[in-house]
């Protein structure tokens, strides 16, 4: 540093008359993206702080502001903590914190749950990887909750490895069910893939075993693995998955309407399948 470059000195600490409550130490690296409104030495008072709320600033829950007004009013509009959503008041007098579960706050923005545009995946088969791309994706927390979106994103997964980009817990199940989904991690705002055996496909990953740091997902593939515990081979363009012809009934008669399972070919959650009778 050059004597000529020295910050100016404060006489008095920052905050010197302000209440307990409101103060916090102040982080080195801009909150930009991380907690909105938040200051940080890098950028001061970011500039979501120098707008009114009627021009898009948003401010994110305080508790001590919630005490102090009688909780929030009904259309009040806040940010969400990781920065990526925001919540909706329904009632006056809300003095809940809606990151943590409060009542009577809706999410939105974003879209759907694991609406996506132009998804497409492959993997050549006999093996325990398998790769993505998509031009737009929804994920959230839960169904009907907060949401964030990526765009062109570049997805692979390695069922032989634990953790982001790999199996949430254990092996890739031998001749079973496997749902694999797109997670997000808001700190970081990195995207990556989590295999699991869990929840039959629901919309947004539910086993328990999320990656740390990541909070958001979506489902993007949905499949029955060989008898080696590998992905049998597929090709993918939106919801509708290929896979190698696989005999599922051979010869037999019967004389009136006869179920036939088609459970170790086709995933729990499958809408609909075709095939072709030889």
């Amino acid at each position: 540093m050059l004597a000529a470059a020295l910050p100016p000195f404060f006489n008095i600490p920052f905050a010197n008359g302000a209440g307990a409550s409101y103060i916090r130490p102040i982080p080195q690296a801009s909150q930009i993206g991380v907690t909105p409104g938040a200051a940080s030495l890098a950028d001061g008072f970011p500039p979501l702080c120098f707008l009114p709320v009627s021009a898009g600033g948003v401010p994110a829950y305080n508790a001590a502001f919630s005490a102090a007004i009688g909780g929030y009013p009904k259309g009040a509009v806040l940010a969400s903590a990781d920065g990526v959503g925001f919540w909706l008041c329904a009632v006056d007098g809300n003095g809940s914190d809606p990151d943590t579960g409060g009542a009577n706050w809706t999410a939105f923005g974003g879209g759907g749950t694991g609406c996506c545009r132009d998804l497409a995946g492959t993997s050549a088969g006999l093996a325990a990887t398998a790769t993505w791309t998509v031009a737009e994706l929804t994920a959230a927390r839960a169904v009907g909750g907060l949401s964030v979106k990526g765009a062109a994103l570049s997805l692979s997964f390695n069922g032989a490895t634990l953790g982001a980009n790999g199996m949430d817990s254990g092996a890739m199940p031998v001749s079973g069910s496997l749902y694999i989904y797109a997670i997000y991690n808001p700190v970081t705002r990195v995207w990556a893939t989590l295999g699991t055996v869990a929840g039959n496909g629901a919309p947004v990953y539910s086993g328990g075993a999320m990656p740390t740091g990541y909070s958001y997902s979506a489902l993007i593939w949905a499949g029955v693995t060989n008898n080696a515990g590998q992905f049998t081979g597929f090709v993918q363009q939106g919801r509708m998955v290929a896979f190698p012809r696989t005999q599922i009934l051979s010869g037999g008669t019967a004389t009136v309407l006869t179920a036939v399972g088609i459970g170790s070919v086709v995933p729990y959650n499958a809408k609909s399948v075709s095939g072709d009778f030889s």
